[in-house]
């Protein structure tokens, strides 16, 4: 009819309108056009080899330089990669545009009668001492924890955490990402495949050639997202070239919210997550060291109990200890955040620093376990957590020290090396390869991700179901023989 057909016309020019308008925005935010503009803005890029060898170069907001300013961390004030710079500077001009677009819509304040008592504009001394508690506030959270450890006017473990300014965190924006968007990235661009049940790595093997579960691969999607969560997405760096920037962005939020609670998904996530707050720094330590019983002593973190054992050699850092607040929140992206529903971290034995095995001994002078904490700030806790960075990928089998590490078969392949670990970020020497993080010897459940641990994230519940009926092998065993099959579903229709 003539009214459908307006109808219709109407929806064709709102969607070309904004594929124009995404269009505009994917140009205006190239970085050949981007990175001028920032440059006459004083932006600058360095080296990082003498910072951390596991960058190449470091793209520095303007007045912030790494080697010399204490207060400058990574992700805020300058930035590893390129696509970090660019979602920086994206969200930045998003807040800028919202607070504009907020004070041309308000209404003007009133002005007062003209009198001799009143003067227009004039604060009062309580306004000014309003004023002036609230930029105290704000200069104190500026403070960094190094600078606090360095004779600062900050006394204690709060003092120091800085909480900057940012834009909205992605999750109030974008919807979380689907594993059938990002299991078609995975397969077709990274070169992940699904064979015989199971989901492989771009360079894992099967059982019987060798191959480790948990390694090579994953009897679950929940199980291949906490492993990448850990150690990074193999051949991501170097495929970004042929990713488009939303793709990049949907596989890296993909694993970084592995250890997110409850069914979030890419149906429910804008939703459930409406009320949720973005943590800063501060409010994060706020209720790890309050409800969940981590710990600060001598300038290093502790997770709960772990303080009292003294000696690092048999504890796992980022797990037990961690040497800054990244680190820790590293770590909680990774393994979760610890059970706080019995009032603090989880195991009340492993708190106190006992075995697990031997139960606790009453006593009416025990400490008194800190207050539970809420299922809310558990989810806004782990969404803090998920803003820590991957790791560059690291087969976990190239350290000889990990816990529960393959045999040293496995290890070989390849022609892989093994090299005694140093310290969290210490590169290990590869041919022809970039130098990737060491997890330290004794983490724990490095090689236990192929079994969902029940603090998965979204996405999961349907993978298995989304990789079968979308883009994989059916059941009846498209594979070959040695499980190493990779016939897609695109594939099958075109040979019939």
């Amino acid at each position: 009819s003539p009214e459908g057909s307006g109808i219709t016309d109407e929806f064709d020019r709102e969607a070309k309108a904004n594929a124009a308008d995404e269009a505009e925005d994917a140009e205006y935010y190239s970085w050949s056009r981007l990175w001028p503009r920032l440059k006459r803005d004083g932006w600058t890029v360095m080296p990082a080899g003498s910072i951390n060898p596991l960058h190449d170069w470091y793209w520095c907001r303007p007045g912030k330089n790494p080697k010399v300013d204490e207060d400058a961390w990574l992700g805020v004030d300058y930035f590893g990669c390129v696509n970090d710079a660019i979602e920086y500077q994206r969200r930045a001009d998003a807040e800028v545009a919202a607070a504009a677009a907020a004070k041309a819509a308000a209404p003007p304040p009133p002005v007062p009668p003209a009198s001799s008592h009143v003067r227009a504009n004039i604060p009062s001394k309580t306004t000014a001492r309003v004023a002036k508690a609230r930029d105290s506030c704000a200069s104190a959270s500026k403070t960094s924890p190094s600078r606090d450890a360095k004779g600062g006017k900050g006394k204690g473990a709060l003092s120091g955490f800085r909480s900057p300014a940012a834009a909205a965190p992605w999750w109030k924006i974008d919807p979380f990402p689907s594993f059938k968007h990002v299991w078609k990235i995975l397969h077709r661009k990274l070169n992940f495949r699904y064979s015989s049940g199971s989901y492989y790595l771009p360079d894992g093997r099967p059982a019987n050639k060798g191959g480790t579960a948990g390694v090579d691969f994953f009897e679950t999607a929940v199980g291949m997202r906490e492993f990448l969560c850990r150690n990074g997405i193999p051949n991501l760096p170097s495929s970004e070239v042929v990713l488009t920037r939303e793709d990049a962005l949907a596989v890296r939020r993909w694993a970084l919210t592995a250890r997110v609670p409850g069914n979030i998904t890419e149906r429910n996530s804008l939703a459930e997550l409406d009320d949720v707050r973005a943590m800063s720094d501060h409010d994060a330590w706020t209720i790890l060291n309050a409800n969940l019983d981590f710990q600060r002593v001598n300038e290093t973190y502790y997770w709960p109990g772990m303080h009292r054992r003294g000696s690092h050699e048999k504890m796992a850092r980022l797990r037990d200890y961690c040497r800054t607040l990244d680190e820790v929140r590293m770590g909680l992206r990774m393994y979760g955040v610890p059970d706080g529903s019995s009032g603090g971290g989880g195991d009340t034995n492993r708190r106190a620093g006992r075995s697990s095995s031997r139960p606790a001994k009453a006593s009416s002078s025990a400490k008194k376990l800190p207050p539970p904490m809420t299922p809310e700030e558990n989810l806004a806790l782990s969404l803090w957590a998920s803003s820590s960075e991957l790791p560059p990928y690291r087969h976990p089998g190239d350290d000889a020290s990990a816990a529960g590490s393959p045999s040293a078969s496995v290890r070989a392949r390849s022609g892989r090396k093994t090299s005694p670990v140093t310290g969290i970020m210490t590169p290990i020497p590869m041919a022809a390869a970039t130098p990737v993080p060491v997890l330290a010897r004794g983490t724990r459940a490095d090689l236990d991700a192929s079994t969902a641990s029940g603090n998965g994230g979204g996405g999961g519940d349907n993978a298995n179901e989304w990789a079968s009926a979308n883009t994989e092998p059916n059941a009846s065993g498209a594979a070959g023989a040695d499980g190493d099959g990779d016939t897609s579903a695109e594939q099958r229709a075109e040979a019939r």
